[in-house]
């Protein structure tokens, strides 16, 4: 037994003796690398609310907030709604993730959250249940038409309530189409009549019609005067400026030796014309950071001579201050003279951020990535994302005049719209020469396309 143990002892440790004359050399393996254990998986243990609307074509709901109770949420790469996952979350800390449901689907789902050290486990605790909103029982009623002054053609937006599944539109006696925003809310076209007319809208729904009031009075006026003539600007990662339409040249980077290639520019939007913007100046940005003023585009920053751990792709103006951001490859977000809304670092580790786009009124600003995936931040909706639906990989994101919705493009030139932005048309299926690598919009609905080729 003694010698059992004693040969145990020593196998464990292989002590070696070595005679070299009347010295001994002990040789000792080293300790075995010293192990730690892996982060546990996180946890869901309740979800709030438990329930939400499903949204129809003629029932659209908001997509509900929701939040994630539970444990062990640090570094959350992806929440679960079912087999469908969304990018619009925030981990508030490790016990809590506030999130906007993604794409979603009638019935009850598990809401699963991954972090790198896995994926929650499904259980009763994390259900969530989409519902159809129910149909109203009593008429729609029309509280205010913004605005109550319009001319022919013109977009209106009708206030209320009980707009859920409305079954017709009347300015008078015209019944003409629209597009349910929500419950609350209606934006139609409306039919011409002469000016000085002056009509009641009225809304139908399954429980009848809304009364008329003064509320829902529109007056027909003269069209506005048409917007200056369309221009705009191209920029060569050279760092030059071509100028189309009314464009004005401002001057450019091209023939000066630059650290990185332009990447990307901003028009610097302060003036107005006939009620609309024009501008007299504009930004070039490079890869490294480096902003170029030109015009009467002011200069408050840049990143360029200070170390990026990814390359910026792009830049856009907040119309509000008249500032910029620039964004990097990562996600990275950075502000001269513009709030910061957050960045979508470390949120899309499998696919690079290609562009940005701001809201409107400068109260936030969307990311893009390549594999279709979109990020919103401050004010600027979730309208939604094409998440690997796409043949080729997205170049770029446009907001729509009203950041009431944007465009995605791709390199094929398929172009998907989301919110409000119209659909257009693409080059999606006709043969390009070269890739697709960027658009903007009109004053309007409509955008314009850019192929490599153009550079």
């Amino acid at each position: 037994m003694q010698s059992a143990r004693r040969a145990q002892r020593w196998s464990a440790l292989w002590l070696l003796l070595v005679a070299v004359g009347t010295a001994f050399v002990f040789a000792v393996p080293p300790a075995a690398a010293a192990t730690t254990s892996p982060d546990p998986a996180p946890v869901v243990t309740s979800v709030s609310p438990s329930t939400g609307f499903i949204s129809e074509p003629q029932a659209p709901e908001p997509l509900p907030s929701v939040t994630i109770s539970g444990a062990n949420f640090d570094g959350a790469t992806e929440v679960w709604f079912g087999q469908y996952d969304t990018i619009n979350f925030k981990v508030v800390s490790s016990s809590e993730i506030v999130v906007t449901a993604g794409i979603e689907t009638l019935g009850n789902v598990d809401v699963t959250v991954t972090t790198p050290s896995g994926t929650s486990a499904t259980s009763p605790a994390d259900h969530f249940t989409f519902t159809t909103p129910p149909v109203p029982t009593a008429p729609p009623v029309v509280t205010s038409v913004t605005p109550s002054t319009v001319s022919s053609g013109g977009t209106v937006t009708v206030n209320g309530s009980n707009f859920l599944y409305e079954t017709s539109v009347q300015v008078g006696s015209t019944s003409i189409p629209s597009m349910p925003s929500s419950s609350t809310q209606l934006f139609v076209n409306v039919p011409p009549e002469p000016v000085g007319t002056v009509l009641d809208l009225t809304v139908t729904g399954p429980a009848g019609t809304s009364a008329i009031s003064p509320a829902d009075r529109i007056t027909y006026v003269a069209a506005p005067p048409p917007p200056p003539t369309a221009g705009y600007w191209e920029v060569a990662s050279d760092g030059g400026i071509f100028t189309f339409g009314n464009a004005g040249f401002f001057g450019s980077m091209g023939g000066t030796h630059l650290n990185a290639p332009v990447v990307g520019m901003a028009a610097h939007v302060i003036n107005q014309q006939n009620g609309f913007p024009i501008a007299a100046g504009y930004w070039e940005v490079a890869s490294d950071g480096g902003i170029f003023s030109f015009g009467d585009a002011p200069f408050y920053g840049s990143m360029g001579g200070t170390h990026l751990n990814a390359p910026v792709v792009g830049m856009a103006l907040d119309a509000v201050t008249g500032g910029y951001w620039e964004v990097a490859s990562d996600g990275g977000i950075f502000s001269f003279n513009a709030p910061f809304y957050g960045s979508a670092a470390g949120k899309s580790p499998n696919s690079r951020i290609v562009g940005m786009a701001a809201t409107p009124d400068g109260g936030g600003y969307w990311l893009a990535a390549a594999n279709g995936a979109v990020f919103a931040f401050g004010d600027a909706g979730n309208f939604g994302s094409a998440v690997n639906a796409l043949a080729t990989p997205v170049v770029g994101i446009q907001a729509d005049a009203l950041g009431s919705g944007y465009w995605l493009v791709a390199t094929n030139g398929a172009v998907v719209p989301f919110g409000d932005a119209p659909n257009d048309g693409s080059t999606a299926g006709f043969p390009l020469n070269k890739p697709i690598v960027g658009m903007a919009s009109t004053y309007n609905a409509g955008f314009t396309l850019r192929g490599s080729a153009d550079r």
